[in-house]
């Protein structure tokens, strides 16, 4: 389910369709960030630009290091689901949770 509605490929129109023709002749799909920037071509314009600006004078070997290393730097986002756990165990994490079953109440 997505968050933002975008424009499908058989309902793309004008520009948008043109965006979409773009990534499928360089890709072979429609990328997603291309279905969002395309409700606003001009902000797609800024971030190819600021990109281009970015990786100017860069091999692709330096970008993806940089890329990663910029990705792991960031703060971990806080658990969806209630800290209380999802599971019933008091996990706050995915992966504790689809680890442990789920418990039931005791019997009163």
């Amino acid at each position: 389910m997505t968050f933002i509605e975008t424009a499908t490929e058989d309902t793309a129109a004008g520009t948008v369709d043109q965006l979409y023709a773009a990534d499928v002749a360089d890709q072979g799909y429609v990328a997603n960030y291309t279905r969002v920037f395309a409700l606003r071509p001009e902000v797609l314009a800024g971030w190819a630009q600021l990109n281009g600006a970015i990786k100017y004078g860069m091999d692709l070997h330096r970008y993806e290091l940089a890329t990663l290393a910029a990705a792991r730097a960031l703060p971990q986002p806080t658990a969806p689901w209630p800290t209380a756990g999802c599971c019933g165990t008091g996990s706050t994490t995915p992966r504790q949770c689809a680890a442990s079953p789920p418990t039931t109440p005791a019997p009163a």
